[in-house]
C-alpha cells in the first residue's frame, strides 16, 4: 500500500555511510539495539539496510576477489528477484525484520532500479506473466552509471510491470518491509510510476524513497511527488564540511515543491562511525570514499550547519554513522529539541536574503505564522575568518520593520535582541551558522 503522504519527514538510520555495501547480521543487530536506546525515543523509526543485502562476502572478501578479477556472488530466486544473502544474514532477513517490529521499529531496505544482471544471465522467468523472461524485458540502453550488477527495464515490454510487481510482493510479504529506498530512478519517471504501482498493490503500508538526486529535474516533480514520499535532491553527502555547500543550492532550486507529499531529501547524516567495515591496513587504491574506518571528519560547526539545513529544509533525518562509534555530542545534535521541532514543523524553509555571502533561510511555524525559525549562514568560502554581521529586520524577513519579541540563538543557547538602533549585531563563525527560533 503506497502511503500518499507523511505528516512529518521520515526519520531513521541507514547503513550506507557506516557499512557501505557490506553490512552483516551481527553488525545490523548491534546497531539496531543502540538505535532503540539512542534514537527511537526521539521519533526515529525506520531501520534501513542499504545496498547488497543479497551479496556474499565482506569488504576484504571483495577486495581479494577484485584483485583476482572476480565479482561478488549475488543471490536471486527462481523469478530473478534479489533475496537475502544466507552468508551475511544466516538467520534470514525476515528474522531481522521481525526483530525490528518486536522492538517497535520499522524495517526498510534499499533496492536498485531494474533487474539483477545474474537474472539476465540466467534468463529467469517473470513471475505473474505467462511467457516473459528476463531477456525479454531488460533495457540495455539504460543501465546504471555506477552499478554493474543491475540492468534497466524496458517498460514497453510485456512482463515489465509484472516483474516490478513481483519484486515488491517479495519485499512486502516475505521481508515485511515498511520502507523501500529505490535507487537510480529519479531520472526514470516511467519506472518510478511502475514501481509505485507495484507498491499500491500490496496490503502492507510502505514509505517509498526515491534516489539518487544530484540531477533531479524540477519538471519531473509532478511524477516524483505523486509516487514518492521523499526524493534525494543531492549527490552523496560525505563527512567533510565542504559537502554542505551542495545542499544549499539544491535546496534553493526545489524549495517551492517539497512538502508532505514528497520531502526534499538532503541525504544521510554522516556523523558517528564512518566506513567502519574497511580495515586500516587496506590498500588505499581500494578505499571507496575518503579512506577507511574513522569517526566523522566534520567539525562541530560543520555539523551544526548541516543539522540546521536538515531542520529548515524539512529533510528526512537518517543517521548514517555506526552507532557504537557515536558519542554524546553526535546524539545530542540529532536529538536536539529545537532541531526536531523545526524539522517536524514540516514546512520547507525558503531563502529570503542573500547578500555579502550571508544566506538567510526561514521556515514559518505552520500553526502560527508569527513564529518560526531562521538560519543565518556564512557562505564566504574564500575566507576562514569569523565575521561580525549587522542585520535589519527586513533582511531577516520581518517586513513591518520590527523584530519579534523573542529570539533564541539555539546553538549558543541564549536569548538575543536588537540594539537601540533596531539592528541585530552578531558574531558569525567562518562557514558557520546562527540558528534562531523566534516568536
Amino acid at each position: 500500500m503506497l502511503i500518499k503522504s507523511t505528516p512529518v519527514p521520515p526519520c531513521g538510520w541507514n547503513s550506507y555511510d557506516s557499512y557501505g555495501v557490506y553490512i552483516n547480521e551481527e553488525q545490523a543487530i548491534a546497531n539496531l539495539e543502540l538505535f532503540v536506546q539512542k534514537l527511537a525515543p526521539y521519533g526515529y523509526e525506520y531501520f534501513v539496510l542499504d545496498a547488497c543485502w543479497y551479496a556474499d562476502g565482506d569488504f576484504m572478501d571483495n577486495y581479494r576477489a577484485e584483485q583476482n578479477g572476480e565479482t561478488r556472488f549475488m543471490h536471486v530466486d527462481e523469478w530473478g528477484r534479489f533475496i537475502g544473502s544466507p552468508k551475511m544474514f544466516p538467520h534470514g532477513l525476515r528474522a531481522l525484520s521481525d526483530r525490528c517490529h518486536e522492538l517497535g521499529v520499522k524495517f526498510g531496505v534499499h533496492i536498485m532500479r531494474g533487474m539483477p544482471t545474474v537474472a539476465y544471465e540466467r534468463n529467469t522467468p517473470v513471475k505473474g506473466h505467462p511467457t516473459a523472461h528476463a531477456k525479454d524485458i531488460v533495457d540495455l540502453q539504460n543501465l546504471c552509471a555506477w552499478c554493474k550488477y543491475t540492468m534497466g527495464i524496458n517498460m514497453d515490454a510485456p512482463g515489465a510491470q509484472e516483474y516490478y510487481d513481483s519484486v515488491v510482493e517479495y519485499l512486502a510479504n516475505e521481508l515485511q518491509v515498511d520502507f523501500i529506498k529505490l535507487d537510480d530512478v529519479v531520472d526514470y519517471p516511467r519506472e518510478i510510476e511502475a514501481f509505485a504501482k507495484a507498491v499500491e498493490k500490496v496490503e502492507r503500508p510502505i514509505v517509498l524513497s526515491l534516489s539518487p538526486g544530484q540531477e533531479t529535474y524540477i519538471g519531473n516533480w509532478d511524477v516524483i511527488s505523486r509516487w514518492g514520499n521523499m526524493c534525494r535532491i543531492t549527490g552523496d553527502v560525505w563527512d567533510l564540511d565542504s559537502y554542505n555547500s551542495m545542499k544549499f543550492d539544491r535546496w534553493a532550486l526545489l524549495e517551492n515543491v517539497g512538502g508532505p507529499d514528497c520531502w526534499l531529501d538532503l541525504d544521510m547524516i554522516p556523523i558517528g562511525g564512518i566506513q567502519v567495515h574497511i580495515p586500516e591496513n587496506t590498500d588505499p587504491k581500494f578505499y571507496p570514499v575518503l579512506g577507511c574506518r574513522r569517526r566523522s571528519n566534520m567539525s562541530l560547526e560543520g555539523k551544526r550547519v548541516m543539522m540546521t539545513q536538515f531542520a529548515l529544509a524539512a529533510s528526512p533525518l537518517f543517521y548514517g554513522g555506526d552507532l557504537s562509534l557515536s558519542n554524546e555530542e553526535d546524539f545530542s545534535l540529532v536529538t536536539d529539541p529545537y532541531i526536531l521541532a523545526c524539522n517536524r514543523n514540516g514546512v520547507v524553509g525558503k531563502r529570503i536574503f542573500h547578500c555579502r555571502h550571508i544566506d538567510i533561510r526561514r521556515a514559518v511555524n505552520k500553526e502560527d505564522p508569527k513564529k518560526g525559525w531562521l538560519g543565518i549562514f556564512n557562505r564566504e568560502e574564500a575566507s576562514n575568518a569569523d565575521r561580525v554581521i549587522v542585520l535589519h529586520p527586513e533582511e531577516m524577513g520581518f517586513t513591518d520593520g520590527k523584530f519579534p519579541e523573542k529570539m533564541y540563538d539555539v546553538w549558543n543557547r541564549k536569548w538575543i535582541r536588537p540594539d537601540e538602533k533596531n539592528v541585530l549585531t552578531m558574531a558569525l563563525r567562518a562557514h558557520g551558522v546562527i540558528f534562531i527560533q523566534y516568536e
